[in-house]
């Protein structure tokens, strides 16, 4: 959301204080006439006494009044980072609703804009600004670009919790806007954040990450999360016996599983059994396609449990997911299986695109030196 800084009344720090403590008075604020002595300690004490205010302030007062707070923010030079987590908790708090939310946004957005691109205070802010976008649906009004997103918190020299919260946050921002493809590249990029020390601390975000690729009808290659410190810090546990099942196996290993399992699967959040049959026919069939070339109608169907006049009509619906290529032949009751895509690329798929580009170079050199003979070079 572009936000534009105001300008503010042309007066010193403390006259401007005096008058927001007046006025915040005659709303009903306990304050005495004399500010404090000390620039910070006046703007604490002022925000510490606005919540009632807040929840009763008109569109047009609460602007006014907290863009006046803003601007001496951004001039004050003690407690600043204490100011700022106390005036964002102010506005997205004390009052917020469906009906000033926007109004709010676009106060944070002046404070976000007001400070240096490079100061930490604007992480402050920004997080702000995702939870209350997340909170009423706003989300289209707060940058969630994850390279954006990410180049900000390098600049603004964070630690490493803070960056986890703010791509936590970043996440709940994009799920609510229904932007799962970018919600899962945040949530890998949480996951990235931990080593082999850590990454017993991230089982709940790895468990989470695990789930919505698998609940995701349209992601269907997994093996990238098996790379993932905090993934494997949950060996032995049910959850990624299933990923691997997702990641590698075929339907049978998941009836198997689900037979033994099924409490577990049928209680994970969001988790749905049918559509996990549906996923695991298509990865199923992705495999036999790296296997084989063709396969008749009756063996295809015993694998993928359908009956044998439902082998069509299912091919022609799994081509769509784009995994693999394959024509029907309805005389012969077989399908063509062209190409398909890798489900894994481990080391013994590295291996055989080495000997594939050696054998490429081979025969490349081959042809160059017929060429040549045909041809001396000049």
């Amino acid at each position: 959301m572009d936000a534009v800084l105001p300008a503010f009344i042309d007066i010193r720090e403390i006259e401007q204080a005096l008058e927001i403590r007046q006025y915040l008075k005659s709303a009903g604020a306990d304050l005495g006439d004399d500010c404090k002595e000390n620039i910070h300690e006046e703007i604490i004490c002022l925000l510490d006494v606005c919540d009632n205010w807040l929840k009763s302030a008109s569109d047009a007062d609460l602007e006014a009044m907290m863009n006046s707070f803003i601007s001496l923010i951004l001039v004050c030079t003690n407690e600043r980072e204490k100011i700022t987590q106390k005036f964002c908790s102010k506005i997205t708090d004390v009052g917020a609703t469906e009906a000033n939310a926007m109004l709010r946004l676009r106060i944070l957005g002046c404070f976000f804009a007001g400070l240096n691109e490079d100061c930490p205070l604007r992480y402050e802010v920004y997080c702000s600004q995702l939870k209350l976008a997340t909170q009423f649906g706003l989300t289209d009004n707060v940058e969630t670009k994850l390279k954006e997103a990410s180049s900000w918190l390098e600049l603004w020299n964070l630690d490493i919790e803070k960056k986890r919260k703010c791509y936590r946050l970043l996440h709940s921002a994009l799920k609510d806007s229904k932007n799962s493809n970018e919600a899962t590249k945040v949530m890998l990029e949480i996951l990235g954040t931990y080593d082999d020390r850590s990454a017993t601390e991230a089982k709940d975000d790895a468990l989470q990450c695990i789930l919505h690729c698998i609940n995701k009808p349209d992601v269907f290659i997994m093996d990238h999360l098996l790379q993932l410190k905090p993934v494997l810090a949950l060996e032995g546990q049910p959850i990624l016996k299933l990923l691997k099942i997702f990641v590698s196996g075929k339907l049978q290993d998941y009836m198997d599983f689900f037979e033994k399992n099924s409490n577990f699967v049928l209680g994970l959040p969001g988790v749905n059994h049918e559509g996990n049959i549906n996923k695991m026919k298509i990865l199923t069939l992705v495999s036999i396609a790296r296997e084989q070339s063709e396969i008749e109608f009756g063996p295809l169907a015993k694998q993928l449990l359908l009956n044998e006049d439902e082998v069509e009509e299912f091919v022609i619906e799994a081509v769509k997911s784009d995994l693999f290529h394959a024509k029907l032949d309805q005389v012969n009751e077989k399908v063509i299986l062209d190409s398909s895509n890798r489900r894994t690329f481990e080391r013994k798929e590295w291996e055989e695109l080495r000997q594939k580009l050696e054998q490429w170079r081979e025969n490349l050199l081959t042809i160059k030196g017929q060429l040549e003979q045909v041809v001396p070079p000049v």
